[in-house]
């Protein structure tokens, strides 16, 4: 590791953050990561959304953004990406204790059951648990990158192998082979955009994973992995997620996620990518 790198853990996930920022730009860029985990993690019975499952009420900064995103995602995949999936994931269980204890699979409640305002106050029926998994990270990525812009600073912000560059930045991000980390099945160049990543071989236990098709409440299994480049991590993040569930003309159609490409591998082995002529190859 370099000097000219800042590296550390939140969310769960290992940072890397070059050239690494000044003291002042660290702070600012820390206390975003802790008050975005404080609001949004599941994992922490002390955060805003387990006030909003517990009082059927919360306040949670941002989320008017990310909430449209998800609606979105809610229509363009008919249902299957819901932020309201939570208690799904938790009865396979990926839980607040992790306790990997799969119980049977439980349907996400609808997704209108949850108001928001601009200001981000928030009600649902109490018992509601939010889960924003298929955006939230990219969004955090896209707060950091914004603050750490702002002070003049020019990079890559690197969150677990979700990226965003700045422009006049150059980078090669190697996509790991979902079946052998040790293999990529190709390589992109980055400039001026984000990439994002997902996959069943990632937060697996017991024959399930996290990837949940909400009106069932169990996992998807038709695609193995996906990647996206997209403007910003949020919108590379949801596209990612989306390609469980859609086709990529689907996801153009909704019209909030720009312009983009992505790779997507199949349970079956094909491997299919879309460049933004809307040329699809597979093979």
């Amino acid at each position: 590791m370099t000097t000219d790198i800042w590296a550390f853990e939140a969310i769960g996930t290992r940072w890397e953050i070059s050239p690494s920022p000044d003291l002042k730009s660290r702070d600012v860029a820390s206390t975003i990561i802790a008050s975005f985990d404080t609001a949004y993690s599941r994992f922490r019975k002390d955060s805003a959304v387990w006030q909003l499952h517990t009082n059927g009420k919360a306040t949670l900064p941002n989320f008017s953004r990310m909430h449209k995103i998800y609606r979105a995602l809610w229509q363009t995949t008919a249902g299957s990406i819901n932020q309201l999936v939570g208690e799904s994931l938790s009865a396979l269980g990926y839980d607040a204790d992790y306790s990997l204890s799969v119980g049977e699979p439980v349907p996400a409640p609808d997704f209108e059951n949850l108001q928001v305002d601009a200001e981000g106050s928030t009600t649902a029926p109490i018992g509601t648990l939010l889960d924003v998994g298929a955006v939230g990270k990219g969004e955090l990525i896209d707060l950091v990158f914004a603050a750490l812009s702002a002070s003049g600073w020019s990079g890559i912000v690197d969150a677990g192998g979700d990226i965003r560059v700045s422009e006049g930045e150059m980078i090669r991000v190697a996509l790991e082979h979902p079946s052998d980390a040790s293999q990529a099945i190709g390589v992109v160049e980055l400039s001026g955009k984000a990439v994002a990543a997902s996959a069943t071989n990632r937060r697996a236990w017991k024959g399930v994973h996290h990837i949940v098709d909400a009106r069932t409440g169990i996992p998807a299994t038709e695609v193995s992995a996906t990647w996206a480049i997209a403007g910003t991590a949020a919108q590379a993040d949801a596209i990612a997620s989306a390609l469980f569930f859609a086709t990529p003309a689907e996801i153009q159609a909704a019209g909030e996620f720009g312009e983009f490409e992505y790779v997507r591998i199949f349970s079956t082995g094909m491997v299919e990518f879309w460049l933004p002529s809307g040329e699809v190859f597979t093979s």
